[in-house]
């Protein structure tokens, strides 16, 4: 029983380090420390592990709450409340589920991940304090995220510094004309705007006709920023934050704007919302204060002609190129048959001038023979050495050069022998036929006499 228990402790133990250790390896980016300008929440403050004065319009007394971020699983970031929260007569623990992207070191962008609260309208979890919750209970809202609803984030002063501009998308790379500007319901509205995406292609700039009314003329000064944006492949709507550049923003307009459009031709269809993008905002229509714009004509373009061109001289480049290779080949296989012909019709000569060679060697043996001549030049048989001669040609051997006889670096000098004189003298004696052939010449040592 003792031994139960030990076991459940220690399971215990482990299961709260590492809670504990899942709570302390929970970061932010370190690119992400400091100030923050959210397109929906205003000003937000993160250090590495927390995140203060997040706006939550909860109740009368709670507006904002600051969170700490609890577990952290790839871009999934679930962040609780520091202090428990009284909704309701109750205390809750207020989470937030947060998927975030880095696009710089000075620009994000999240989407919250959880469903909207119906009482308060809200993107938020709540639980009763100390209750144990998961990813799967916390991020409640089902994915695919709808592209509608992303947030960016741009660092504090990155504007001033010119770090957050991004090219806009491709598909306004123009100059437009003919616009139009209407009110979300309808009854105001301005003709003859002009869009111009071509003079700086991170800038959109407007040209407003001076009948317009000031609620529609958002940005007023007529210039924003792209800053990110999201198409939908299936619908083909293109979502796009800017960053308004107006030194002062009008009641109800926030420093980030969405625009909502498609284009189909030289038409562009789209609606304008003075902040983040609205859940309700399509191409046709947006919840007040938003704008629905059309324009009906380009009349310059900037990125898709240089696109085109660039094109031009790429396939033109692949095309010549190409030529170039097969040319190459062509000559390549040219100079090889040029080559084998002369090396094939060398080694045809040089065959037929040994076969004449052997020819006549033949026939002048043969000749040599029938006639029964022979030659004693150099005391050699004609008939060996033409076979020698014929052996010669049809064997292929290698003769190395003859070495360089290199003379001896000191001559030697020999000495004649020193003549031998005969201490004795020999004295022949007679002899007869027969002791010439039995005996020898000198058979006694008598026959040796002493010279004094």
């Amino acid at each position: 029983m003792r031994d139960g228990r030990n076991e459940l402790c220690i399971l215990l133990l482990v299961i709260f380090l590492s809670f504990d250790s899942t709570i302390g390896s929970c970061t932010f980016p370190t690119s992400l420390t400091g100030n923050w300008i959210s397109s929906q929440k205003g000003t937000l403050n993160f250090t590495s592990t927390s995140l203060y004065g997040y706006p939550m319009d909860l109740t009368v007394a709670l507006k904002s709450v600051d969170f700490d971020c609890m577990e952290k699983n790839d871009t999934l970031y679930i962040l609780k409340s520091q202090t428990p929260a009284p909704l309701f007569g109750h205390s809750f623990d207020i989470y937030l589920c947060i998927d975030l992207h880095p696009v710089s070191s000075n620009k994000f962008w999240y989407q919250v991940g959880q469903d909207i609260e119906p009482l308060t309208g809200v993107r938020y979890f709540a639980a009763f304090e100390n209750t144990v919750v998961t990813q799967a209970t916390v991020c409640t809202r089902s994915t695919p995220y709808e592209d509608v609803t992303f947030n960016t984030l741009v660092k504090e002063g990155a504007y001033e510094a010119g770090l957050i501009e991004a090219t806009c998308p491709k598909s306004i790379l123009h100059t437009f004309s003919n616009g139009t500007l209407t009110s979300s319901d309808s009854v105001t509205s301005c003709t003859n705007v002009t869009l111009d995406v071509c003079t700086d292609r991170t800038q959109m700039r407007y040209t407003y006709d001076a009948s317009c009314d000031p609620s529609l003329t958002i940005p007023s000064d007529g210039m924003s920023e792209c800053l990110y944006y999201i198409t939908n492949d299936t619908s083909g709507i293109t979502y796009l934050h800017v960053w308004n550049n107006d030194t002062t923003l009008p009641a109800g307009v926030s420093r980030i704007n969405c625009y909502a459009y498609e284009r189909t031709g030289d038409v562009i269809s789209g609606t304008l919302y003075p902040g983040p993008c609205d859940p309700d905002q399509t191409t046709s229509s947006v919840p007040s204060p938003g704008i629905i714009i059309q324009y009906d004509t380009i009349t310059k373009t900037c990125q898709e002609t240089v696109e085109s061109g660039s094109q031009i001289i790429y396939y033109v480049a692949i095309a010549i190129g190409a030529v170039v290779f097969i040319l190459l080949i062509i000559l390549l296989i040219c100079v090889i048959r040029h080559t084998k012909c002369r090396c094939c019709k060398k080694c045809c000569q040089k065959c037929k001038k040994k076969n004449n060679q052997v020819g006549q060697s033949d026939e002048q043996l043969t000749s040599s023979r029938s006639t029964g001549m022979t030659s004693v030049e150099d005391g050699v048989d004609p008939y060996l050495r033409a076979v020698e001669h014929s052996e010669k040609i049809n064997s292929i051997t290698f003769v190395a050069k003859k070495p360089i006889k290199l003379g001896p670096i000191i001559e030697p000098y020999l000495e004649p022998p020193a003549k031998v004189e005969l201490l004795y003298e020999v004295e022949p004696r007679p002899t007869s036929s027969r002791l010439m052939f039995n005996r020898s010449m000198f058979f006694s040592q008598l026959s040796l006499r002493h010279k004094e």
